[in-house]
């Protein structure tokens, strides 16, 4: 038998099968574009049809825990067009003529890079915001138009009363779960201020992190 330790970030007692998901990093191909323009329309209707997904996110979260809570959606919605963030992407296609999918990965690397280095915890935190909206963008870029992640989806229909095991979990990914079937998760990454962490709390899923 294995015992693990750790903090708990969403208080219950789970008991049930773990199932371990593989996080799927922050990828995209990277090639040099002939036209700038047509690129920076890719990128504006990819946070166009992010925002539109969001909110429906947030529909659907306003319903499940709440307008406090929810409220991070409408937040990740404003992170997309964030002029920061938008101008670093927009310099990479316009100075470095990348890929609207790769300048959107670099513009992720550094957000996260920065917020990684303060101090602040609430503000390090949203590292993983910056993580979630960057996946949407780039799969929207990518046209992989998926709903739940796939290592999310339970392989049958009867299959229910387990544990998820990750590194960890983004906050529109919680808001996928199908809590039905998912009785707690465990995540290598995590803290009781985290999002993903605020909505288990909410949705009264146990959560467990290192």
């Amino acid at each position: 038998m294995i015992v693990g330790k750790g903090q708990a970030v969403s208080t219950g007692i789970a008991i049930g099968p773990m199932r371990f998901s593989a996080e799927k990093n922050l990828e995209a191909v990277k090639y040099e574009i002939d036209f700038v323009e047509q690129e920076l329309i890719r990128l504006h209707r990819a946070q166009e049809q992010a925002a539109v997904e969001l909110e429906q996110i947030y529909n659907t979260a306003l319903h499940m825990v709440g307008e406090e809570n929810a409220a991070i959606f409408q937040m990740q919605k404003m992170m997309i067009w964030d002029l920061d963030y938008q101008d670093l992407a927009i310099d990479n296609i316009k100075n470095k003529r990348y890929n609207a999918e790769y300048a959107v990965k670099l513009t992720a690397d550094t957000v996260i890079n920065m917020l990684d280095s303060l101090q602040n915890t609430y503000l390090r935190e949203r590292r993983h915001d910056v993580r979630d909206i960057s996946r949407r963008l780039i799969r929207i870029l990518q046209e992989d138009l998926h709903g739940t992640p796939e290592s999310f989806r339970p392989k049958k229909q009867n299959d229910a009363g387990y544990i998820i095991g990750s590194e960890r979990i983004l906050p529109s990914e919680a808001m996928q779960l199908d809590t039905s079937k998912i009785c707690a998760f465990v995540t290598n990454r995590g803290s009781p201020i985290s999002h993903a962490a605020i909505l288990a709390r909410n949705l009264g899923i146990p959560a467990v992190t290192n």
